[in-house]
């Protein structure tokens, strides 16, 4: 899902694995999407929930609290479902196939007054890897790539009245090794070690 940092009248940006979402309008007002008191993102594994996820109606309190931008190993250390990874052997101890899967990103948005008669986009400043994105309950657009960037045009199924649903399924990459699919280099599955840069 990373960075969600605006709404404008013409675009809104989303999730990394959920990047930083907006939505603005008309290049003018911006309006972030990205986790804050005002602002509430939910986490919940695909396996859990299903593709009932997308459904405006489904109720989600009992979903994980997610920091959006951010990973889903983060929102559920900051929720205490894991132990801090930065104390002792703690990160040794984390089930990886937990976190070795899809996991859906909700949360709720209301479009400004002034986005009236204005064309309004949903922006995403990276999600990582792929990401499937339902707005109101209807698919909007994937997204497919190491930090890849979207644009929609949600001027159409966007409300103007009342609360906006916003549903991304997060999906982990094919390949076993996820760095297989950067764009600019092959490295190991571990994070100190990189062969080679190409120039």
């Amino acid at each position: 899902m990373t960075g969600m940092n605006h709404l404008l009248g013409r675009a809104l940006v989303v999730m990394a694995a959920l990047g930083f979402p907006t939505v603005v309008a008309a290049q003018v007002n911006t309006v972030s999407l990205g986790s804050s008191d005002q602002q509430i993102w939910y986490v919940q594994s695909d396996a859990e929930i299903g593709t009932k996820a997308k459904d405006p109606q489904l109720q989600i309190s009992d979903w994980i609290k997610a920091i959006v931008p951010g990973t889903t190993f983060s929102s559920f250390v900051a929720a205490g479902k894991e132990a801090d990874p930065n104390f002792g052997d703690n990160i040794y101890k984390v089930d990886r196939s937990k976190y070795d899967r899809d996991f859906w990103y909700r949360t709720t948005f209301k479009v400004p007054a002034t986005y009236a008669k204005k064309r309004v986009w949903l922006n995403f400043n990276g999600v990582n890897r792929k990401a499937s994105v339902y707005l109101n309950g209807k698919l909007i657009g994937h997204l497919d790539g190491f930090m890849d960037r979207g644009h929609f045009d949600i001027t159409n199924d966007v409300g103007a009245d009342g609360n906006n649903v916003l549903a991304v399924l997060v999906s982990i990459p094919i390949q076993p090794l996820a760095n297989v699919g950067s764009p600019n280099y092959v490295a190991s599955a571990g994070w100190d070690w990189i062969p080679y840069v190409p120039v």
